[in-house]
């Protein structure tokens, strides 16, 4: 700032490029946001009970045995970390 503060034209340069990179900013944080976000279907998913209070959803072909350890190994090595 101090730069800024001797050299005008270089205070100018600086406030010009500041104001448009935030303008930049702004207008890719507006285009990055989802419009709309939908919930699965649950009709189409068939539900696979972990424990008395624990579901999970997969796909209505899959494995439930499979989808139930793979579940509970995440959630053993979530904890041991």
């Amino acid at each position: 700032m101090l730069l800024i503060s001797f050299f005008p034209a270089i205070g100018k340069m600086y406030h010009i490029f500041m104001k448009n990179s935030s303008n930049m900013r702004n207008n890719y944080s507006q285009e990055k946001k989802n419009k709309f976000f939908g919930s699965p279907d649950l009709s189409k998913l068939q539900e696979v009970k972990i424990d008395f209070r624990t579901k999970i959803y997969i796909a209505i072909g899959a494995d439930p045995e499979e989808a139930k350890t793979r579940y509970l190994e995440r959630l053993v090595n979530r904890n041991i970390r």
